[in-house]
């Protein structure tokens, strides 16, 4: 049985954009995820995969730029909101694999102390420190 290559396939003819209408308004660009700070890390991870990709054509060194890149743009452990989008990323993260499921329970519990640590400062402000009673600094005028 011999083999024969296959004929080569017509390359058919790229498709011509639709014209927009005149009146008709432009759609607007959906995010990625409907959390902002998830849609921010996904964006962060796709630029470095395509990035690395094109540099390096291994799927595998696109894949851990992708993931480093993800975690970079994960935002802060500073504010209610920054905790509960960490918490966001941290998770979408594990779904894509851009987050190892033993490095999530670091994250989690990072985000945890933070929150707890948020809460406390939420019920007992930090009163401003008293002015200091006989100072013995040159230039300080002492209470007395």
């Amino acid at each position: 049985m011999s083999t024969q290559p296959l004929p080569d396939a017509p390359t058919p003819a790229a498709p011509l954009p639709a014209a927009p209408l005149p009146d008709a308004p432009t759609p607007a660009v959906q995010p990625l995820h409907p959390n902002l700070a998830v849609a921010q890390c996904i964006q962060a991870g796709n630029a470095a995969y395509k990035t690395e990709f094109a540099r390096t054509r291994y799927a595998s060194d696109a894949a851990s730029a992708a993931a480093k890149a993800y975690r970079c743009a994960m935002p802060p452990l500073e504010g209610q909101q920054n905790i509960s989008n960490f918490i966001a990323c941290v998770a979408h993260g594990v779904l894509i694999s851009a987050i190892d499921h033993r490095d999530s329970s670091k994250l989690l519990y990072a985000a945890q102390v933070a929150l707890s640590l948020l809460r406390v400062q939420l019920m007992h402000p930090a009163n401003p420190p008293a002015p200091a009673q006989n100072s013995h600094l040159p230039g300080v005028l002492s209470a007395g």
